[in-house]
């Protein structure tokens, strides 16, 4: 009996907790912002996002009212973000319980001046961008394959690149996410706008037409509606009006670089160079022989010196008697003393280890035996 309540009760929750969508936060230039609270009245105050009436991630299923602009009595944000033409920003999107099918697009409208001052009924939106079906990244599936289905994916980021051409100035960015899951009656897609005031700087000199929120869609038109199950489709068209023509996109064009200050008049000349002397130089010494001197040759080590050898023997004449030969007599000079090696050093002591903490390596138990032994001892109490 409960089982059966239950299943029925979910069953019919499920058409309001399907593919449910809404803004958290905003990245840009490497700042997060908030997404506006739509329930608490200072919201606006802190955000660039308009508030809605969307805390229940509810949708919007009338494309002839204006609250497909920025959603459910949306009300204008009083602050804004200053961003360069062609910069990307970050939107994170909360999901609630979500199908794969559906598409993504992006809109811009010129404010004519304070877009915290804009009038939704006045603006003119251009189309920048959309996305649907695109590359399955299983190679081998056959199966469509939905941007939001990636979107749920990467946890509900995206970026959005802006157009580098467009005119400076103050717009609204409206991205929106278009749920198919019940597009196979009129009235049933659901579209999930949220509107971000920006200030543009830098850019060109395009600025779009564009249409009113009112007239974006036609609640007939393919796209809107739509059967994305049976029969099976084998392609999807995003729609509303297509991307304004000559956009382009990609870094803006960076200001022209200062040019380098020219030398100012009073800086004082550089002297002239020296004239020339008149003074003949003295011609240029000769040469040298290009023979090398050979180095001479290594002497060899320093030997203790000899002693001086003795004159040879007189030969004697017949007539005349020998002579003596006396004893040469010793030398009072003392003998060279050899040179003394310089001392090997002797290898310092190996340093003596540092007693290791025996508490290092000692097991829970170990210590909880030791200390039992000093209290026991009396030498420690507990």
């Amino acid at each position: 009996m409960h089982a059966t309540y239950l299943l029925a009760t979910l069953a019919a929750l499920t058409p309001f907790a399907s593919a449910h969508w809404r803004l958290l936060n905003i990245t840009a230039n490497g700042q997060l912002y908030p997404a506006a609270n739509p329930y608490s009245t200072r919201s606006r105050t802190l955000t660039p996002n308009w508030k809605a009436d969307n805390g229940n991630f509810g949708f919007v299923n009338d494309t002839a009212s204006l609250d497909m602009a920025c959603h459910i009595a949306a009300t204008p944000a009083t602050t804004q973000i200053s961003v360069a033409a062609g910069s990307t920003l970050t939107a994170g999107w909360g999901i609630g319980f979500t199908h794969p099918q559906g598409a993504m697009m992006n809109y811009l409208a010129r404010c004519p001046g304070n877009c915290s001052e804009a009038n939704l009924a006045d603006l003119k939106w251009f189309k920048f961008q959309d996305e649907a079906l695109i590359p399955n990244p299983n190679a081998t599936s056959k199966d469509l394959y939905w941007t939001t289905a990636k979107l749920g994916e990467d946890g509900g980021m995206r970026d959005i690149q802006l157009p580098s051409n467009i005119q400076a100035g103050n717009y609204i960015l409206r991205t929106e996410i278009l749920a198919l899951h019940f597009a196979r009656t009129e009235g049933g897609a659901q579209f999930y706008p949220t509107c971000i005031n920006l200030q543009v700087s830098g850019g060109g000199d395009l600025n779009p037409t564009g249409v009113a929120a009112t007239q974006i869609y036609k609640s007939d038109e393919p796209g809107v509606l739509v059967n994305v199950y049976y029969p099976k489709p084998t392609g999807y068209k995003a729609p509303g009006p297509a991307v304004a023509e000559g956009l382009t996109f990609g870094a803006a064009p960076a200001p022209p670089a200062n040019p380098a200050p020219a030398p100012s008049s009073s800086a004082a000349p550089a002297p002239p160079a020296p004239a020339p002397t008149t003074t003949s130089a003295p011609p240029p010494p000769p040469p040298a022989p290009t023979t090398t001197t050979p180095a001479p040759a290594p002497a060899p080590p320093a030997e203790s010196p000899a002693p001086a050898p003795a004159p040879p023997a007189e030969t004697p004449s017949p007539s005349a008697s020998a002579p003596v030969v006396l004893p040469a007599e010793p030398s009072d000079a003392p003998a060279p003393v050899p040179a003394e090696r310089a001392p090997v050093p002797e290898p310092a002591p190996p340093a003596e280890e540092k007693p290791k903490n025996p508490l290092m390596d000692a097991s829970y138990e170990q210590i909880v035996a030791w200390i039992e032994e000093l209290v026991a001892s009396g030498k420690f109490s507990r």
